[in-house]
């Protein structure tokens, strides 16, 4: 079966859905971010909503932060927001220069509570791998709601 590209030739070698309608939800920059990944998309209240975890460069680098946009359509999108801001090491009183942690956000699939939706993420450090916060204490809880 031959493949047809998108418009800009990405769509990993696969063949593209009849009558499917392709649309950029953000375009990344050096400025904005480069490393876009692990979508989350809602349809609520009829809108599309969806957010995706960005880094500067790489995955779960320092300052990973949790992006959002939305549609009404699922043609036109709003600029993308900072729905989950990053939260450098430095905040945990960590020098970045010195400190073997990267703290970074992951993102979750959004839920839906009491009618309302919302976007979820939970703090996380890259070294040691699997390890979350909040550390050392646990009195604190690591997973954020944002309406």
């Amino acid at each position: 079966m031959p493949c047809t590209f998108d418009r800009r030739g990405r769509n990993g070698g696969l063949p593209l859905l009849p009558g499917a309608e392709h649309r950029i939800v953000f375009e990344a920059t050096p400025e904005t971010g480069t490393y876009n990944h692990q979508a989350q998309i809602q349809r609520h209240a009829g809108s599309f909503h969806v957010a995706w975890k960005s880094s500067p460069l790489n995955e779960d680098e320092d300052g990973q932060r949790i992006l959002y946009s939305s549609s009404a359509d699922g043609r036109e999108w709003s600029p993308a927001v900072d729905v989950f801001p990053s939260m450098p090491a430095s905040m945990f009183g960590c020098d970045p220069g010195h400190c073997w942690d990267k703290i970074h956000h992951e993102g979750s699939p959004f839920v839906t509570l009491n009618g309302r939706l919302y976007a979820v993420s939970y703090v996380g450090r890259r070294n040691p791998p699997g390890e979350y916060f909040p550390t050392p204490t646990d009195s604190l809880n690591a997973t954020v709601l944002r309406r």
